[in-house]
């Protein structure tokens, strides 16, 4: 009768002790989840920030790019206004020559 209390005993502790086992393992699995969806969550965001970064990067790149057409644009309306302003001072110099010429006559 003592033996069969003290298996009943055991046989309780050793279920007590697998029991326990179990709620270790699955709390361990159920933390392993919760790691593993933050990591996900974490390495979606970052793809996502990512992603936002490259499109500033383009967007940059277009308006520097705009930037750079209308600087050029600039230089070559300063580069004509300059010519033209040579043109009208050479046409200027030789009016004044002309007249000089005549006035010598």
């Amino acid at each position: 009768k003592e033996r069969a209390r003290e298996r009943e005993l055991h046989l309780a502790h050793a279920q007590a002790e697998a029991a326990a086992q179990v709620q270790r393992q699955q709390a361990e699995l159920q933390a392993q989840m919760t790691a593993e969806s933050e990591r996900k969550r974490i390495l979606e965001a970052e793809n996502e920030r990512e992603m936002v970064l490259e499109a500033a990067r383009s967007e940059t790149r277009r308006e520097a790019a705009a930037i750079k057409d209308a600087a050029e644009k600039d230089s070559e309306r300063v580069m004509e206004v300059e010519r033209l302003q040579a043109v009208a001072d050479r046409a200027r110099q030789e009016k004044e020559n002309s007249e000089w010429a005549e006035t010598l006559r």
